[in-house]
C-alpha cells in the first residue's frame, strides 16, 4: 500500500466557492476537468453540486458520461467534444463548446437525426488563439445556430489568456471589449444568449466585465490562486495538502554521490539522506531534481539528486528527529497551519500549481475529509 495521500479539505472547497460568489454576485460554472485537477471527478462533482453549482465544466465526452453515469445532478458542459461525439452528447443533452460551422453543421445534422435540439456554447476566440471563431464570424455563426430548428444557442463564452497578469491588464481589456462587441452585434439582430461567461478563476477576482451572467472557475475551487495578484484581491483557502513517508535513511560521507547518474555530491560528512516514497510515477516530475524543498518534522530540508520513478531524496542532516516513518509534507497544511503554497512548490520546479495537482499520480492515495 502507498503511504502517499492527497486530502482534500471539502469545507476548504466550500468556503472557496462561497467567496468567490461573493466576490462576484454571480452563480459558478465548475470546471472540474482532468479529474477534478487530479483530485476525483465525482467527489469535486458531489462536493460542488451540494453547494449549489448546477453546471460543470468538463473537457471530453468520457468525463460527461462517468458523471451522468454516477448520478451527478447537474447540466454538463463539454468544452471540447470531437466529431464522432456529437451524437451521443445529443443523445444526453450535453451542452458544448463550438466554434465554427463545421462543428455547428455536425451537431446539426446530430440533432436533426435524432429530433431534438443540440445545446451549444459560441466561443469567441478574442487572442488566446487555441480554438473558437474570430470576432468576424462570430456574428453569421450566432444568426445560423438561432435559425436552426434543430440547435440551442444557450451560451456566448470567450476565454481570457493572461488575465492574472498586472502587466497585461490591457490586453485582457481588450479581449472583453471584443467579447461585449460581439455580444451587442448579436443583441442588434435579437439573439440573445442565456448564459454569458467569460471570466475564469484569474479573471474574476481581477477584473469586472459587465457582460457576464456567470464565472467559469476551476482551480480556484481548490483554493489556489493563479498568481499572488490574484491572491491579494481574492484570498482563498487551500484544500489540498501532499504528504508521503521516509521510507529509508542512508549515511554518506563527503565527496560520495546519491542519484543516477551521480546527480547530487555529499558536501560533507556524516550526512544523512532520507528516500521519500514520492516519485515521478506520481507526479512529482524529475524537474524538482535538486530542487526544491519539503517540511519534515518542523522544518524545510532540500529534495537532492534526481527524482526515481517510485521515490525521491531529501537531505535530512539538519533535522536529527527524522526517523523511517517521518511525515513528509510537500506542499499543503499541517494543524489548519499552511506550510508550503503549492504554486511555490510548482516554480521551484519550473512549473505551474495546474499541472503539478492534475499529474499527481494513481498510486497516491485521494482522501476526502
Amino acid at each position: 500500500m502507498s503511504v502517499s495521500e492527497l486530502i482534500i479539505d471539502r469545507a476548504s472547497i466550500r468556503r472557496n466557492i462561497l467567496s468567490f460568489k461573493e466576490h462576484s454576485k454571480l452563480p459558478l460554472i465548475a470546471m472540474i476537468k482532468g479529474n477534478g485537477y487530479g483530485t476525483d471527478l465525482y467527489e469535486l462533482a458531489y462536493t460542488a453540486t451540494k453547494e449549489g453549482i448546477d453546471v460543470l465544466g468538463v473537457a471530453y465526452l468520457s468525463e460527461a458520461l462517468y458523471l451522468q453515469k454516477h448520478a451527478i445532478d447537474a447540466r454538463i458542459f463539454i468544452i471540447h467534444p470531437s466529431l464522432q461525439d456529437h451524437e451521443e452528447l445529443v443523445y444526453h443533452g450535453f451542452e458544448c463548446q463550438v466554434g465554427s460551422l463545421q462543428e455547428i453543421q455536425s451537431l446539426e445534422l446530430a440533432g436533426q437525426s435524432q429530433s431534438r435540439k443540440a445545446k451549444v456554447h459560441l466561443n469567441v476566440n478574442t487572442g488566446i488563439g487555441r480554438f473558437g471563431s474570430t470576432p468576424n464570424e462570430a456574428l453569421e455563426l450566432a444568426i445560423y445556430i438561432d435559425k436552426s430548428p434543430f440547435l440551442h444557442l444557450i451560451g456566448l463564452m470567450t476565454h481570457p489568456a493572461s488575465a492574472e497578469s498586472p502587466e497585461d491588464d490591457e490586453y485582457t481589456q481588450k479581449q472583453f471589449d471584443q467579447y461585449q462587441l460581439v455580444l451587442k452585434q448579436m443583441q442588434k439582430k435579437n439573439i440573445f444568449p442565456p448564459m454569458l461567461h467569460c471570466e475564469n478563476t484569474a479573471a474574476s477576482t481581477r477584473h469586472s466585465p459587465s457582460a457576464s451572467t456567470h464565472i467559469r472557475v476551476g482551480l480556484g475551487l481548490l483554493g489556489i490562486s493563479p498568481s499572488k495578484e490574484c491572491a491579494k484581491d481574492l484570498p482563498l483557502d487551500l484544500a489540498l495538502t501532499l504528504r508521503s513517508q521516509i521510507i529509508h535513511i542512508t549515511s554518506h560521507q563527503k565527496g560520495e554521490y546519491v542519484g543516477y547518474g551521480k546527480s547530487y555530491q555529499i558536501q560533507r560528512d556524516k550526512t544523512r539522506i532520507a528516500s521519500v516514497a514520492l516519485g515521478y510515477h506520481d507526479g512529482l516530475h524529475r524537474l524538482y531534481s535538486n530542487r526544491g524543498k519539503v517540511w519534515v518534522n518542523g522544518q524545510f530540508a532540500p529534495l537532492v539528486a534526481n527524482i526515481c520513478m517510485d521515490m525521491c531524496m531529501v537531505d535530512i542532516s539538519d533535522i536529527p528527529t527524522a526517523k523511517l516513518g517521518s511525515s513528509v509534507l510537500f506542499f499543503g497544511k499541517e494543524e489548519g497551519k499552511l506550510i508550503q503554497d503549492p504554486c511555490d512548490f510548482a516554480e521551484s520546479g519550473h512549473t505551474i500549481a495546474h499541472e503539478l495537482i492534475s499529474c499527481i499520480g494513481p498510486r497516491v492515495k485521494r482522501v476526502w475529509i
